[in-house]
């Protein structure tokens, strides 16, 4: 029976979540049956630490996953990816306060002017203004990896203006020459904010990155890995959101598909797994939109629009489209029809495992009093509410029992969701006579074995609200999430479709892999 997996978007949460479904697959070797691991968002990180560990449908045991995918558990837990986060702090800090150390120069210099008392004196002070400048933007270059001599001229340009129109300013100008100093200095903060601007603008290039070298960088050389250097046979899917077309594009070792684009199978080439990642969790407003070239595609000739394939692609995060993943495996068979070109990548699953690490949209009051906190919560909730509600049928149709869907589009489904307990996956399949119900009522046993209902509940309450940012959400959390999303995936599995075996979760070896 073939399986194939999906895991949702929701930053480190989401990654914590999609480890412990991948880790059970793992220990009870259904993961030998996997043929599809396909991700949005924060699942995609993890997704991309699985592809990077090697063949993924290999039988292997819990220790040697758990050391593939330390260092991948030390970010989410430890570490952090953005601010805070090592790889990224120094770019975030360094692009946020350049303008602070803009404005010291600026009145540090300018005071030296009051204290001396000496108008003539400003054509020598904007030198020394320039000159700090130089040396500041100098060392920005060496913290966003940008071009150090564009920069250093730049901000020296930019300090000495501003230190020569402080400097003015303080000697006491008046008339037309206070207003020239006026346009002067304005001037200069402008340009300076403009530059501030472009700095935040990289900001998924820095967390590109990141992922680049501190996740997805080669064991070898530490340079990025690409697409293809990935070497397993199960089909790795990381889904984004195609800004032109208003469908899902699939990034994945052996080709870049787009239903519009059509699909390249040389691309993966140049295409970095960092890249790959980082345009699935572009989230909007968080990041902006990823543009990934990709040579050129071949696509169907029922295909009109564009006229032309495009060499490139505008991205956002995958969750804008499908939060859950999961269309990449239920519309697999539909595609296939349109483009043969997949059929010799991967055939479609039988089983659908969807690891689901967002809560479904209950009352949740809003707090925000301010207009401001009111447009602000407003924006959030908007998003919110449309990833909700593009999830929620297809989160009710995996939830039922599969047997009884008989009108069901695609592979039979087993959804794990971090907001409920495991003994949900397992108590109302109990009752009967049926070989589902003999192996409910066991999984039921084993589940409860393991942590009382209460404690169950309780852990499904605190994984609901963890945080969804990609900064560290600390090693119980981490913990807490894998087990649960573990034990839900063995029981489901094991419950609704006999695969694999009822184990517990190794705790203990996966704190170790974070110390």
């Amino acid at each position: 029976m073939r399986i194939g997996v999906a895991v949702s978007g929701g930053g480190h949460r989401a990654t914590a979540w999609a480890l412990g479904t991948l880790a059970a697959l793992v220990e009870t070797g259904a993961n030998a049956q996997v043929v599809s691991v396909s991700s949005v968002s924060g699942g995609s990180i993890a997704n991309g630490a699985v592809a990077k560990a090697g063949d993924f449908g290999t039988r292997q045991d819990s220790e040697a996953f758990a050391r593939k995918i330390a260092p991948t558990l030390r970010v989410v837990a430890r570490d952090g990816l953005f601010f805070p986060g090592l790889a990224t702090r120094t770019y975030v800090l360094g692009a946020l306060g350049w303008l602070g150390l803009t404005l010291l120069a600026v009145f540090g210099l300018a005071g030296a002017v009051i204290a001396a008392g000496r108008e003539n004196a400003l054509a020598g002070y904007a030198l020394g203004g320039a000159v700090l400048g130089a040396v500041l933007g100098w060392k920005l270059g060496g913290i966003v990896r940008k071009p150090r001599v564009v920069l250093a001229v730049a901000v020296a340009v930019i300090a000495g203006l501003m230190t020569w129109g402080g400097a003015a300013l303080t000697g006491g100008l008046h008339g037309r020459g206070l207003l020239a100093t006026l346009g002067v200095l304005g001037a200069a903060w402008l340009v300076s904010w403009w530059v501030a601007i472009v700095l935040l603008s990289m900001r998924g290039k820095a967390v590109e990155r990141a992922f680049g070298s501190v996740l997805f960088a080669h064991p070898t050389t530490g340079r990025p890995l690409t697409l293809a250097e990935v070497a397993s046979r199960v089909n790795h899917v990381m889904c984004a959101t195609d800004l032109e077309s208003g469908d899902q594009f699939y990034l994945a070792p052996k080709f870049l598909y787009g239903f519009r684009e059509g699909i390249t199978t040389a691309a993966p080439s140049e295409v970095t797994l960092a890249a790959a990642v980082q345009a699935s969790a572009a989230l909007p407003g968080a990041f902006p939109p990823s543009v990934i070239a990709t040579g050129g595609f071949t696509r169907d000739d029922s295909v009109t629009i564009p006229a032309h394939p495009p060499d490139r692609v505008i991205l956002s995060d995958g969750g804008v489209y499908d939060n859950m993943a999961d269309q990449w495996e239920g519309g697999l068979a539909q595609r296939l029809t349109v483009c043969r070109q997949l059929e010799a990548i991967q055939e479609p699953a039988d089983v659908l495992v969807v690891a689901n690490a967002s809560e479904d949209w209950e009352w949740n009051p809003f707090t925000a009093r301010s207009r401001l906190g009111r447009e602000l919560l407003g924006l959030q909730r908007d998003q919110g509410v449309q990833y909700d509600v593009s999830t929620a049928r297809r989160r009710a149709r995996l939830l039922r029992r599969p047997h009884d869907d008989a009108g069901r589009v695609g592979p039979a489904g087993v959804i794990v969701m971090v907001d409920r307990s495991p003994v949900t996956l397992s108590e109302p399949f109990s009752h009967g006579d049926d070989e589902i119900a003999a192996r409910a009522r066991e999984a039921l046993t084993f589940v409860l074995e393991q942590h009382s209902g209460p404690e169950w509940d309780a852990m499904a309450k605190r994984n609901a609200v963890v945080g969804t940012a990609l900064a560290a959400i600390g090693a119980e959390p981490t913990l807490d999430l894998m087990e649960h999303a573990y034990t839900s995936t063995v029981v489901g599995l094991y419950v609704l479709h006999d695969i694999g075996k009822l184990t517990p979760f190794p705790r203990g070896l996966y704190a170790e892999t974070m110390r």
